[in-house]
């Protein structure tokens, strides 16, 4: 299983995460918990992987502060020891104007 959050708040794959204009930064955060070691865990953002962290067991938590400028993005893939990966799907970072909310995601 892997959980993200933004902003404290749990989001779902493809949700459109309203910012406020001027591109401020989010705080993005992991939770894995696999059924083997976790090898390690990426944040992968606008195409680049500011923040490698190296396994943990099988449960494993990444945090980190993204800017977070209108049409970016962000997911986190994890590979695990047995060469597995585990994925979650992208979240964007959409204008607070433009957006109607947090998409299909959940408090």
């Amino acid at each position: 299983m892997l959980e993200v959050e933004v902003e404290g708040r749990r989001v779902m794959m493809g949700d459109a995460v309203p910012i406020a204009s001027g591109g401020p930064t989010a705080r993005v955060s992991a939770r894995a918990d696999a059924p083997s070691p976790i090898r390690r865990r990426v944040l992968v953002h606008d195409g680049e992987d500011p923040v490698v962290m190296d396994g943990a067991g099988t449960e494993a938590t990444l945090e980190a502060e993204v800017s977070a400028g209108t049409g970016g993005h962000c997911y986190v893939p994890a590979e695990l020891a047995d060469g597995e990966i585990v994925w979650a799907s992208p979240v964007y970072f959409v204008a607070a104007e433009r957006s109607r909310g947090w998409g299909g995601a959940r408090q």
